[in-house]
């Protein structure tokens, strides 16, 4: 019963997700230097938003976005607390460095405009405190 219920709103909830997300994806490319969208950039889920981020562990990027009241993930689901890179983004043929930067963001049906615009400016906050912490990417940043 219940999926026979839901079944009318799933495209439009399909689409008011893929806006979102699209809506947070292209922002934070345009916001985030050294982002990378991970999977393919069309044919995608409308709930999830994956990215590696260059010159970022993934882990603390997560904690540092949890700290300012945003959820996400990185890694693989079932290793959560691991500093592990993740599997998935290396077979995509990230290298290594690049892939231990993993983030996913995923989308509901209580996701609002509101809270993407905050995702929009609190996460280039994050990355941005977190590379200044970073001796490895200021050598970057400064061209050496």
């Amino acid at each position: 019963i219940a999926a026979k219920e839901a079944r009318p709103s799933i495209s439009s909830e399909a689409k008011r997700l893929a806006h979102l997300r699209d809506r947070l994806v292209n922002g934070l490319r345009e916001q985030v230097p050294l982002l990378h969208l991970t999977g393919d950039p069309q044919s995608r889920l409308p709930q999830v938003a994956s990215f590696a981020v260059e010159y970022i562990e993934g882990q603390t990027l997560v904690r540092t976005l949890e700290r300012k009241g945003i959820i996400t993930a990185s890694g693989s689901s079932c290793s959560s607390d691991a500093l592990k890179i993740s599997p998935t983004l290396t077979s995509l043929g990230l290298p290594a460095n690049i892939a231990q930067g993993g983030i996913v963001m995923s989308l509901g049906k209580e996701t609002t405009q509101e809270e993407i615009d905050t995702v929009l400016t609190v996460f280039p906050q994050a990355v941005a405190e977190l590379r200044n912490l970073s001796p490895i990417y200021s050598g970057v940043a400064q061209g050496a």
